[in-house]
């Protein structure tokens, strides 16, 4: 996020308990009907995470990278013939560098810690029948809805704290060929965003509620089962933001002053194993 320092420090702020218990819960309620003994997978990863934000008035772009660790669950129902019903849920952390600068343009580099959840739930309808001796894949067209929250904070001296809560959706084709192999791909849209910039802790009168506009961006992945019980996913998935309407604060050193959240991109490359049970 994009605000005046006005020469004094943002306190770093620890992750709450609290956010952290949120996220969970709200994965469970979205988990929506009960586990089925042949239907889920339990998941474990790591995806290599990148989150730029592009500033117009800074020469070069602030860039955070590193890896970021997960937990999966997935529950598949599939219905005879033409259709697969899925939920995934999944959370999340990471510690990864900040390559950035200070509000002059001064180099700047430190830590950012994430932490969140995602709950998703899709439709795919299949397109005719399988080939005969599954040797060509069947084609579908799959849909989801889905939200994610993550708490980002910036671990520095004038760093800060930020939520996030987006809601997204996506629309793609689908191949599968059997239970050995499938692939999906397509387009991404976050239909609702909501971010909070933890100010007050900074000696301002309030945080600031900002909302970037949600841009399309891609997905794709490969998921395959060696076995019964192994299944592995490649994935890439993205979000594109662009930037948000400026807010005005007070409690400044100096008035007016306003925040915006500046044009943003985050992109993640990673795979999970699956243990199917």
């Amino acid at each position: 996020m994009r605000f005046p320092l006005f020469n004094h420090c943002i306190n770093n702020k620890r992750l709450s308990a609290s956010f952290i218990t949120k996220a969970v819960v709200l994965l469970l309620l979205l988990s929506g009907s009960p586990l089925k003994a042949a239907d889920y997978q339990l998941g474990a990863g790591v995806e290599y995470f990148s989150w730029r934000e592009y500033i117009a008035t800074c020469p070069r772009i602030l860039e955070e990278r590193g890896p970021r660790f997960f937990l999966s669950l997935n529950e598949v129902d599939h219905e005879p013939g033409k259709w697969d019903y899925r939920f995934q849920g999944k959370v999340y952390a990471a510690a990864v560098l900040y390559d950035g600068f200070y509000q002059n343009c001064a180099p700047l580099t430190a830590t950012t810690t994430y932490i969140g959840a995602i709950a998703e739930a899709g439709i795919t309808r299949w397109l005719g029948e399988p080939s005969p001796r599954q040797r060509l894949p069947q084609l579908g067209i799959n849909f989801g809805l889905g939200f994610d929250t993550w708490r980002r904070t910036i671990v520095t001296s004038g760093g800060y704290s930020e939520d996030y809560a987006i809601g997204f959706a996506r629309l793609g084709l689908a191949a599968k060929r059997g239970k050995d192999w499938s692939a999906q791909a397509g387009i991404k849209h976050p239909f609702s965003t909501y971010e909070v910039a933890h100010l007050q802790a900074a000696g301002f009168s309030s945080d600031a509620v900002l909302r970037p506009k949600g841009a399309y961006s891609y997905f794709a992945n490969i998921k395959y089962q060696p076995s019964r019980r192994y299944t592995l996913l490649i994935y890439y998935d993205g979000y594109r933001f662009n930037a948000s309407d400026s807010v005005p604060i007070s409690g400044c050193p100096t008035s007016p002053c306003a925040v915006h959240q500046p044009t943003s991109h985050q992109d993640t490359v990673g795979f999970t194993l699956f243990w199917n049970q």
